[in-house]
């Protein structure tokens, strides 16, 4: 499980398995949920700007 902060301050907590997909919300107050699937492999992983090791 890893920790990153947005430019705000906002910490999120997230663990990556490789060959799944995620489902990412973004939320901004007094907007409706964005939701996007991401599928994670290492080209997708790398273009988000995750590290793969």
């Amino acid at each position: 499980m890893e920790t990153k902060s947005d430019p705000s301050g906002n910490e999120y907590n997230y663990q990556v398995d490789l060959g799944k997909t995620y489902l990412v919300k973004a939320t901004k107050t007094g907007y409706s949920v964005d939701s996007l699937e991401v599928p994670m492999n290492e080209e997708t992983v790398k273009q988000i700007g995750y590290d793969v090791t």
